[in-house]
This record gives C-alpha cells, structure tokens and sequence, in this order.
C-alpha cells in the first residue's frame, strides 16, 4: 500500500490534469473600470476583472456593504444579461434596487429553500453565459466550493459580487480580488454615505491600499468627483415587509 503522501500527491496531480483538460478561459479578461476613478488607481488592471469573484468582506450586518456592491455594479458597463440576486435569507425588496437605479427588469431573485443548495444556485448561475452577475452573501465557503466557484465564473465569463463576514479574511481565497468595507464619515453634504475600501488581495498583484468612496443623491455631480458614487439615491428606508418580492 502506498503510503498517504504518495497519495496525497498522486490526487493533486491527477486533479490538476483534469482542471487543465476542461478549463476553458473566459474569451474577454480586460478590466472594467468601477466608475470610481480613485478605486481604479490602486489596481495594476485598471478595474474590476470582467469575469472572476470578488469577495466584500463586512464588518457587521448593517454596515451597508450590499449597497455598495450592488452600487458599482450598476455603475459598471458590465455585459448584456440579468443579475441574479441569490437571496439565502429572504430579505431583499426590490423598491430597495429600484432606488438604487437598478433595472428590476434585468433582476432574478433566487431564493433556495434549503440552505445546502445555496452553493449550487451560486455556481449554476456563475456558469450560464446569460447571466451578467450574481450577488449575494455566503459565510461558509470551503474551499473545495470557492474553487468550483472560481472555474464556474470563468467557464461563463461572469462576475461575482459575494460579501462575508469580516472574521473570514484569515482563510484562504480563490476569488480575483478581495476587498475589507467599512463605513466611514461623509466629507460632503451632499452625500448620504460613505465607505472605507481596502484591498487585500488582487490577481498577479502584490500591492494593496485603501481608498475612501461615498454615495451621492446629488446627480449635479455625476462624472465630477472620481471618488464619488454619484448620481445614485440612497435606500433610506426598506420598502415593507409584505411587499411581494420576485422569486425564482
């Protein structure tokens, strides 16, 4: 019997042969750029990658990490197709992305019954080329899992915006870049909120930096301030509980 490093060592061989027979590359791999010029500047690409995941990591429930992701997606030019909203606790309302000037049109609210089958909406959705973006929040992420995540997003040439809880970043990731949100103090008055953004980590990229973003109700300043996100109202107030949402 061979002894377990042997075997350990044949599994990742033959595992890394087999990824490298059916990966396929996503055929476009530039840069988007986020709509906030300041972000831009601290990635060597220029942007967000156009396909890959992208992990959010919030200090708390309420620190309106969501919003700000939901934000630069919208800003982005991100490819013809819907976004699904992988909605593992029931609690989005769609008035919430409609003032945030998101297309519900363009909205797919998938709401898996049983917590197991989360991943799997995750992937499925990563994987099909008629999805632009899938968003949503997972906590628990082995990494067997972020792994399959990654190949799915590159296999469809999708983007993914997952947001986890800060304790989170001390585990390893596959995701293409990895950033901290944090709330932080508003400089302008006419901005409802503001975010600290520190990159931790960032593909074929060894530098990081921190670089703060607000979120503007004003649109006299859209395209004026690269580090504002402009032009976009903020959800002050979530719509009720009984509004219907669109499930899939």
């Amino acid at each position: 019997m061979l002894p377990t490093s042997d075997i350990i060592g044949w599994l990742t061989q033959s595992i890394r042969q087999i990824e490298r027979a059916h990966w396929k590359p996503a055929r476009d791999t530039t840069a988007l750029p986020s709509g906030v010029t300041a972000l831009d500047s601290l990635l060597q690409a220029g942007g967000i990658p156009r396909c890959g995941l992208i992990e959010w990591l919030s200090p708390s429930p309420g620190s309106g990490t969501m919003t700000m992701a939901l934000t630069l997606a919208r800003l982005m030019p991100i490819r013809t197709g819907v976004w699904v909203y992988i909605d593992r606790h029931g609690d989005l309302h769609p008035t919430a992305l409609r003032q945030l000037g998101i297309n519900l049109d363009r909205v797919v609210v998938v709401r898996p019954p049983d917590p197991r089958d989360v991943l799997w909406c995750w992937e499925q959705s990563l994987r099909s080329r008629g999805v632009a973006i899938v968003l949503g929040d997972v906590e628990r992420l082995p990494q067997a899992a972020a792994r399959r995540l990654q190949l799915a997003a590159e296999t469809g040439g999708t983007l993914g915006f997952l947001t986890r809880p800060i304790r989170m970043q001390t585990q390893p990731t596959w995701a293409t870049q990895r950033w901290i949100v944090s709330p932080s103090p508003v400089t302008n008055e006419n901005t409802d909120r503001g975010w600290r953004l520190e990159l931790l980590r960032a593909k074929d990229q060894w530098t990081g930096g921190v670089v703060n973003v607000e979120l503007s109700d004003d649109k006299q300043h859209d395209n004026k301030s690269n580090e504002h996100l402009s032009g976009v109202r903020l959800v002050s107030q979530l719509a009720d509980p009984t509004t219907p949402a669109r499930a899939a």
